[in-house]
Order: structure tokens, then C-alpha cells, then sequence
């Protein structure tokens, strides 16, 4: 199954990358052409396309298997050595990070519609969010309105009774707290209201729409959610502001003349700043829940106001319903909705590329050790050195280390990913280091003693020079990585020492 979704994933991806190529290079062609020419240049795209994997199929396998899970799985497989699916595995992640805005585009703006209909006109090149922010408000209104009917229901039934005082006695609480339950029950049962209910209630939905671009240009980062005095708009002129015209919690918004607003920023330049990736936007999504407390989704994260402004005081009532962004809960009489935003970043992406390619690394170097073939005294000579690998490979590794921590996005890179650069690097010291150091030292020696002739020792020389850059700025690397940890003696006490 899993195989399945990554070449449908792998496949689609490069497919929609060759038909952007051959949208533009289509383009270019039928500048000069004839109308019969752009005929059948027209309907060879649509040939091609007809083959492709359709969109829906692919974004399908792409949310049953996301990009996070995926490098889980690579890592697992080179944690067990099975190189032949961790080859597989990281070739398709590879790709997957390749086209990652052909997969996880960017979102390039917001804006919310409020209209009394379900199904509002629909902005042209923008997403709709299928949950509507005033849900809680029309299950809460929708729930007196019933409850209001039954009671009239039965005040009819009780002038209609010639014996009422025969009807069986109930205590003066009793009746509405039944009610109450009851409603509940057929509100949960009974959701959709109907349309002479919608025009009793005079609801209003409110979406949230979102745009989504390939283009890094005007990509959002940075998203908030924050209440504002409703007369004043908020002016910071470096965020953009969207106001949420939610039905607030009855009589919040009348006392504290507060309303809320969906601020974020635009990228100024293409995203070069590596801090502006850093909390760059790629999914909103609302989220009920019973209690404040509730978790976002896997990968969102969650931004801790509540819209409605439901008081704190209703906290420890049982049967309370928040809403964050994502799924629909429903309420009652005794029941009360909180509505918070939950958003999600690419940061981990930025994580995951990193570590997918230090693991591709170390793998090509992996496969080169002990694999030199002696052909010449050169060849000879680095194996007693116990330089038995490809020493371009670890030039290689050594520089994807040093690249992989530069710049906020490296920082960021070396606190999620503290314990992964820690084993690698106690590794690599290990295996690529500590022998041929040791060896080198012994030939060093040697030579002060007078116990190698000059001539062997050139043989030595060479291979040592070319070598040496390489190993001191591996060292360089590898101690960086210890020395930001500030556990590193417990660890090197502990790994190295055994």
C-alpha cells in the first residue's frame, strides 16, 4: 500500500512539473504559429495529459502518506540496514523535496465571507475551509428555537386537556432541565436546520478562503490571531489584517467592545530571509473541541484564542464545546463553543530536507568503505592509513554538516534535530576519524625517529596532504555539533569512552 502511494506520489509529482514545462514552452510556440498548428500542439498536451495521474488520485496518496512520515520511514530503515529500502525510500522522499511546493504549495492570502448562504460565490483561485465560524451560534440559536416550539407544543396539549389536574406532578426544575436534554439530543440528531428555521435565525455563515501559489512571492508567514478594540483597526503597517466577523459569546462583544483579527505578513523578498521560513504558513484549519485544552491536529499548531470569547469561568462545566479549526462539534442550551485557529509551518520541511540529505551522504560513504581495490602503491599505502573509503565522499558529507547548521534555519535545524546530529557525529568520529588519525600519528613518528627512510615516508606525505584538510575540517564540524550541546560530556563519557 505504502509502495503504491509513493510511485503514484514520485510519478505525479514529476508528471506536473513536465506539464508546467510544457505549458510554458506551449506558450513560446504558438507565438508565430498558425491556427492549425496551435490545433494540434492543443491536442497534444491534452493526449499527454489524459495519461497523467489526476490530481485528486495523487493528493490522496500524498495526505495518506505526508512527507514527515516518510523520512520517519527512511530513517528506520538505515537504523536497521536494510539499504536496499532505504535506497528506494530516500530516491522518491528526494523527489518529494525536490517538487515540495508542487505537493505543499504556499499560501499567499487570506480573506473571510460572510454570506447567507452555504455555499457563497467562490473567489476565483481560492480555497474554501468547508467549516462555518458561526456553526456554534446557529446550533446554539437552532436548539432554543425547537426547544421553544416544544413548549408551545405542549401548552397546546395542556389547554386541550379537560383533566390537567390529573397530569402527574413534576418539581418546578425538573421540566427544563429535561428539556434541555432532550434538545440537545435532537439538535445532535437532527443537525441540519431548515430553511424556515434559517430564516427565523437569520444566520449568517462566515468562511474562511484561502490562496494557494508555487510562487514564493507574497508568501504568508508569521500568523497570528488577536482581539482589537472593534472601533479602532489595528495599524501595525508590517502585518496585514483580516477581521473575523464571528458571533462572539452572548454579551462578551457588548462588554468588552473587542473583536477579532487574523494578522499575518507577506514575504518581501521570495523568501531569501531564512527567518521568514522559519514560520512560514502552508495550511489553516479550524478546530472544535470540548475543553481549551484540546489538541491540534498532527503537524498544526495551535494559536491559544479563543474567537468566541467564551467566559473562563464556564471552563469546569461539563459538556463544553470549543471550536479551534477543524472539525464540527455541536451544541446545546447547556452546552458552550470556543472557536480557536490552528495553522500549520514548514518548518519541519526545512528539518526533514536536511536530514534526508546527511543520511544520503552518509550512506554513499558507507558504501565506499572498504571497497578500494590496491592497484597501485598510492592504493597500498592509504590502507595502512586506514583511509579505506572515498575520501570526495566525506569532503562531501563534511560540507552538507557545515551547511546544514548555518543560518536561523540551521539553528533552528540543531534544536529539533539535537540527538540525530549527536549520534552521527559520535559515529562518523569513530569510524572516519579516530584509526586514521592514530595512524597518521604513527607514520609522524616514525619519521622523527628515523625508523621509516625519506623515501617511504613521501609516499606517506602525499596521500597525508591530500587527506588533512579534509579531516581538520571534518573536526571542526564534528565539534561544533558537541560543543552546542551542553550535555556533552555525559555523552562522550558514556558513547566514546565504550
Amino acid at each position: 500500500m505504502l509502495k503504491g502511494d509513493l510511485e503514484t506520489i514520485t510519478k505525479a509529482l514529476i508528471e506536473t512539473n513536465e506539464k508546467i514545462e510544457r505549458l510554458s514552452e506551449y506558450r513560446s510556440k504558438t507565438l508565430g504559429c498558425t491556427e492549425e498548428e496551435k490545433k494540434d500542439l492543443t491536442l497534444k498536451n491534452r493526449e499527454i495529459e489524459k495519461a497523467c495521474i489526476k490530481d485528486k488520485v495523487w493528493k490522496q496518496a500524498s495526505e495518506n502518506l505526508p512527507l514527515e512520515f516518510h523520512i520517519e520511514l527512511v530513517k528506520s530503515a538505515y537504523d536497521v540496514s536494510n539499504f536496499q529500502i532505504f535506497d528506494e525510500l530516500s530516491k522518491s522522499a528526494l523527489i518529494r523535496c525536490k517538487y515540495r511546493r508542487l505537493e505543499v504549495p504556499y499560501i499567499s492570502d487570506i480573506t473571510i465571507v460572510k454570506d447567507i448562504s452555504p455555499y457563497p460565490n467562490l473567489p476565483n483561485s481560492y480555497e474554501k475551509i468547508p467549516y462555518d465560524l458561526n456553526e456554534p451560534d446557529l446550533k446554539l440559536e437552532l436548539a432554543k428555537l425547537r426547544n421553544k416550539a416544544e413548549q408551545a407544543k405542549e401548552e397546546e396539549k395542556a389547554k386541550d386537556n379537560k383533566n390537567p389536574s390529573k397530569a402527574p406532578e413534576k418539581k418546578p426544575g425538573d421540566k427544563n432541565k429535561k428539556d434541555l436534554n432532550v434538545m440537545a439530543n435532537e439538535v445532535e440528531e437532527n443537525a441540519i436546520a431548515t430553511e424556515s428555521e434559517l430564516k427565523k435565525i437569520g444566520h449568517e455563515y462566515v468562511y474562511i478562503f484561502i490562496k494557494r501559489s508555487i510562487n514564493p512571492e507574497k508568501a504568508i508567514y508569521d500568523l497570528n490571531v488577536i482581539m482589537e478594540d472593534e472601533e479602532l483597526k489595528p495599524k501595525d503597517p508590517s502585518f496585514n489584517y483580516v477581521f473575523v466577523p464571528i458571533k462572539q459569546y452572548t454579551g462578551v462583544r457588548e462588554t468588552t467592545h473587542k473583536v477579532p483579527y487574523i494578522c499575518y505578513r507577506h514575504s518581501k523578498d521570495c523568501l531569501k530571509d531564512e527567518e521568514e521560513r522559519k514560520t512560514l504558513l502552508i495550511d489553516l484549519d479550524p478546530l472544535p473541541g470540548k475543553h481549551p485544552l484540546i489538541r491540534a491536529n498532527f503537524g498544526f499548531e495551535k494559536i491559544n484564542l479563543d474567537l468566541r470569547q467564551v467566559p473562563k469561568e464556564f471552563v469546569k462545566l461539563p459538556n463544553m464545546d470549543y471550536v479551534y479549526l477543524t472539525k464540527k462539534y455541536l451544541n446545546s442550551k447547556n452546552k458552550k463553543i470556543y472557536i480557536f485557529n490552528c495553522f500549520r509551518t514548514d518548518k519541519e520541511f526545512f528539518n526533514n530536507e536536511r536530514e534526508l540529505q546527511l543520511l544520503m551522504n552518509l550512506y554513499d560513504l558507507e558504501k565506499s568503505f572498504g571497497n578500494n581495490k590496491i592497484v597501485t602503491i598510492e592504493d597500498e599505502k592509504s590502507l595502512e592509513l586506514d583511509l579505506n573509503y572515498d575520501s570526495k565522499l566525506l569532503k562531501t558529507l563534511i560540507k552538507s554538516i557545515k551547511g546544514s547548521l548555518e543560518g536561523p534555519l540551521g539553528q533552528q535545524f540543531y534544536l529539533e534535530r539535537k540527538d540525530f546530529l549527536m549520534q552521527m557525529a559520535i559515529y562518523v568520529w569513530n569510524k572516519y576519524f579516530v584509526s586514521q588519525l592514530y595512524q597518521i600519528e604513527q607514520v609522524h613518528e616514525l619519521r622523527i625517529s628515523k625508523e621509516i627512510a625519506d623515501d617511504q615516508f613521501e609516499q606517506y606525505k602525499t596521500i597525508i596532504a591530500e587527506n588533512s584538510e579534509i579531516l581538520l575540517e571534518g573536526m571542526k564540524n564534528l565539534l561544533n555539533i558537541l560543543m552546542k550541546n551542553e550535555k556533552t560530556d555525559i555523552i562522550l563519557l558514556t558513547k566514546i569512552s565504550n
